[in-house]
């Protein structure tokens, strides 16, 4: 498994903070966008297994990686993107089918192998430190994402995605917290209480009405004190549960 972490976390670095709004929609519209974001994946991945470089069925895989991902996104953008609402099944699908092909290196000889370069240091070849960036990175970064999709999805299709600094930061200290284990495990509820005032003062606030929204593709009339409780929901509950699920 020593490698296939590694290629998770490229996997990750690649798709989330390296996939900003702009070069999304670079990739959208343009081949070469599709193209540039494959190759991110596969220097990254190079990056990060760079003792592999000299074995030729490494740059095999590199070649599959590349092109698998290439297809793979022209694919879902042809389908998906102005012909069918993109929704939070899309995504987990989607991720699913890449963790599917870094996952076929394990049929690869060399997969069996750890190679070590001394000089690198223990950042470097210590799993340890590989795994808690892997899921620092799907917590914050891939959790906004998923986030994201399931407001999309369950409370109103016309939200925006927007990268929630405050919602990453709780998220962080809730998975380094759970992760280091120790004293700090018990700090958890506090982080996620930090919250709740706001949601509290939100809730009194709201005014009694309600709202157009877009759900399962048709417009339906929503409670606005609902749809906060959607809100409340995705973001005192979804949030830091999926946090946890990444510290595990």
């Amino acid at each position: 498994m020593y490698i296939f972490y590694r290629l998770l976390l490229a996997h990750f670095i690649a798709d989330y903070p390296l996939q900003w709004s702009g070069f999304l929609r670079w990739k959208v519209k343009s081949v070469w966008g599709k193209a540039a974001h494959s190759a991110i994946h596969v220097f990254i991945s190079l990056l990060l297994l760079l003792p592999y470089a000299k074995i030729p069925a490494f740059w095999l895989f590199l070649v599959f990686m590349f092109l698998t991902h290439f297809f793979q996104d022209w694919l879902k953008i042809l389908i998906f993107y102005g012909k069918k609402r993109d929704d939070v099944f899309t995504f987990l699908i989607d991720q699913v089918l890449h963790f599917a092909v870094l996952t076929s290196v394990l049929f690869f000889p060399f997969s069996r192998e750890v190679r070590y370069v001394a000089w690198f240091g223990p950042w470097y070849t210590n799993t340890y430190y590989v795994l808690m960036l892997l899921g620092l990175v799907a917590a914050t970064y891939a959790g906004s994402v998923l986030l994201y999709y399931l407001r999309n999805t369950f409370v109103d299709a016309r939200s925006g995605f927007y990268q929630d600094w405050s919602g990453m930061a709780e998220r962080a200290a809730i998975f380094l917290l759970y992760f280091t284990g120790g004293v700090g495990f018990w700090l958890i509820p506090l982080a996620i209480a930090l919250r709740v005032p706001f949601y509290f003062a939100s809730f009194l606030q709201v005014r009694h009405g309600f709202d157009i929204i877009l759900r399962g593709g048709r417009p339906i009339e929503l409670s606005r004190k609902v749809e906060l409780k959607g809100d409340i929901a995705i973001d005192l509950i979804a949030s830091p549960a999926w946090a946890i699920i990444c510290a595990v």
